[in-house]
Parts: structure tokens; C-alpha cells; sequence
């Protein structure tokens, strides 16, 4: 699975018009890149929020689960990617892929129940988009989420760094110091990468839609209903086709026959 290198973080820049050092700078206190990635080992790394599981829950399902899992406040992290994973799979086997509402996922941890703002169609297609297309899909999803928020766009290319830590973070952000680290890790990046606090040249529509290519768009797996729906439409079409061309046939023999008939008559 392909990683991530400066040059990716250079495109996902110049599609936000924001420094390069400031988007790394967001990844880099998500989760520690660029000396961790997305994942960790084969597992997609993830952390899980029983918070957010207790919102999530119906108030059966939350009887059924321990209080490291489902919780009412906030806290009790784990601190492994496995660990992270075991707790997500009992809230499965109790909620089902509700369960994966609740969870941050890969590079930029994205929170499960923000997948729409991320560019998908349901948070199981996220993570398993986050799975197939790697730290590039993960890299890129974050831009979207960033980009459909514009004072969180706004906050990133003007590096104002608390505004951005509320609204990426949450209002938890100043416990957290979410925005100490985000300027610490930007100073970090200006360090390893001079001039990498101006932001790329601003690009036009086709050519930003070019850097977004189809490797880099959202993989929703398509259910299996959703594909009989696309075949059967398919069918439909050729039917409506042939029918429309039998008619055609149809009437142009009329008009032949009736053309013949005058020549005897």
C-alpha cells in the first residue's frame, strides 16, 4: 500500500489554496505523520469514541455493551489500533454498521459519522474506500471534508489555528490544545520544507479537476440491490430500443406497400 509523500500533500494544497506546511501540519497531529500513517500494520488505524457510540445506540443496545465501549462521556481510549478494532466489532455484533458511526478513521480521522462531508454515500463505504485506495483516498478525503466546510477552508489557508481546532476538532479543542499542536507542527514542517508556508498558485476548475482524478475520488462499493437496479435499468433501455425500431420497421413497410400499390392502380 502506497504512502504518502510531500508531493501528494503539494496537490491537496493547491486544490485547498493552502500552505502545504499547514495541511501537513493537520496530519501530522491526527496522526503523526509522516512517522505513522494510516495504518498500522494491516489494520486501518482508528480510534474509537464510546461517546459517540452512546449517541449513536439505542437505549437496549446500550445495556448490552461494557462502559469501555459505550459510555456517556468522553474518554477511556485505547491505545492500540487492534484494541481500537476490538471494541468497534462489539459494537458491531450489537448495533450493526451503525457501529461504525463511531469511530475516527485513517490519516486525518474522520470521524464516522462525518462521511458525507468526506464524499460517500455511507461510513461503510468510507472505510472501505479508506482500505482499497490507501493513504491517497485517505489524504483526500480529508480535502473534501475541509473544503465543504468554507470557514474551516478559510480558518486552514489563513492559519488560524483555533478557529480551525473547533471546527475540525470539536469544541473540546482548547482540553486537547488541539491548536498549540497545530502551530508546533507547523513550525515543524517550515523546519524540514522552506517555503512551504505559501500556498501553491491558485488553479483553474479543470485543472483542479484534473489533480482529483478518478484514483482519488470516493470507491462506493455498490450494493448488491443497487447493481440489479443499474441491470435491470440497462434492460429496460435495450427493450425501449428495439420496440422503438420494430415500430420504425413497421411503419416504413406501410409506407413501402402503400407506394407499391399506387404504381398499379
Amino acid at each position: 500500500m502506497r504512502r504518502i509523500d510531500w508531493h501528494d500533500i503539494e496537490q491537496v494544497a493547491a486544490y485547498l489554496r493552502a500552505s502545504p506546511a499547514a495541511v501537513a501540519a493537520v496530519l501530522d497531529v491526527e496522526c503523526g505523520w509522516p512517522h505513522r500513517g494510516g495504518f498500522s500494520g494491516s489494520l486501518l488505524r482508528i480510534l474509537w469514541e464510546r461517546h459517540k457510540c452512546w449517541k449513536h445506540a439505542h437505549p437496549s443496545e446500550r445495556k448490552k455493551l461494557p462502559r469501555s465501549v459505550c459510555n456517556r462521556k468522553a474518554g477511556g481510549y485505547a491505545r492500540t489500533t487492534s484494541l481500537n478494532w476490538s471494541r468497534l466489532k462489539m459494537a458491531r455484533s450489537v448495533m450493526g454498521d451503525r457501529a461504525y458511526l463511531a469511530a475516527s478513521y485513517g490519516l486525518p480521522q474522520i470521524l464516522g459519522e462525518n462521511y458525507r462531508r468526506a464524499g460517500y454515500k455511507s461510513v461503510v463505504a468510507m472505510v472501505d474506500a479508506f482500505y482499497s485506495g490507501g493513504e491517497p483516498e485517505q489524504l483526500w478525503a480529508m480535502a473534501r471534508f475541509i473544503e465543504a466546510d468554507k470557514n474551516m477552508l478559510r480558518a486552514l489557508q489563513k492559519r488560524r489555528w483555533a478557529t480551525f481546532a473547533r471546527l475540525y476538532n470539536g469544541r473540546g479543542y482548547k482540553r486537547n490544545r488541539y491548536d498549540k499542536k497545530l502551530a508546533k507542527a507547523y513550525k515543524l514542517m517550515l523546519r524540514g520544507h522552506p517555503g512551504a508556508d505559501k500556498a501553491p498558485p491558485r488553479k483553474t476548475k479543470s485543472e483542479r479537476e484534473k489533480v482529483v482524478t478518478s484514483e482519488t475520488q470516493p470507491r462506493v462499493r455498490m450494493d448488491g440491490h443497487s447493481a440489479r437496479k443499474r441491470k435491470a435499468a440497462k434492460g429496460i433501455g435495450v427493450a425501449a430500443a428495439l420496440v422503438a425500431l420494430a415500430t420504425a420497421a413497421v411503419t416504413l413497410g406501410k409506407e413501402v406497400l402503400s407506394w407499391v400499390s399506387g404504381l398499379f392502380w
